[in-house]
């Protein structure tokens, strides 16, 4: 008998978890953010945390075959060294990745990566996602090229002329 209640029990805890999962898929933000350990650099704007591949968010650096990529990847690699400890905030408006990567801006060490490789000239903006990206009104994506392409960005101040 109370091997039945504790079955019974058992069944009723799992069906309200998987309708409270169900309930709650698309209410809540996809949003992850999370510290792991960098495990390897792929190229500048690629990078492997704890276990995720982790694309930089509105920033594109040289791939492989590109002039360029060396100098990228070891300035990423300079930044966040493999065994280092990185800050992932995935892109709340990209949630859906890149290829299979998550899309996000990585902190290392206090440093921003993804602003820390557009100032020293290893990545360029990507200014087609900044209307699509949570990080666009960010200092460091707008002083790049995010104000001029995204409108809400270009409007949080107004202009003399339109003052």
């Amino acid at each position: 008998m109370f091997m039945k209640f504790l079955v019974m029990v058992a069944s009723v805890a799992a069906a309200l978890l998987c309708a409270g999962y169900f309930l709650s898929a698309g209410t809540e933000p996809s949003r992850r953010r999370f510290e792991g350990t960098v495990e390897r650099v792929i190229d500048g704007d690629t990078l492997v945390v704890a276990g995720e591949t982790v694309r930089l968010a509105l920033v594109n650096a040289p791939e492989t075959y590109e002039e360029g990529y060396d100098s990228a990847a070891e300035f990423a690699s300079g930044i966040c060294p493999e065994g280092s400890v990185a800050a992932v905030d995935e892109d709340d408006m990209q949630a859906a990745g890149s290829h299979r990567r998550l899309v996000a801006v990585v902190t290392c060490g206090g440093a921003n990566l993804n602003e820390e490789l557009l100032k020293a000239g290893h990545a360029t903006i990507v200014e087609d996602f900044c209307a699509s990206s949570e990080f666009a009104n960010e200092e460091w994506a707008i002083s790049y090229g995010c104000g001029a392409s995204w409108p809400s960005a270009s409007l949080s101040a107004p202009t003399p002329a339109s003052a």
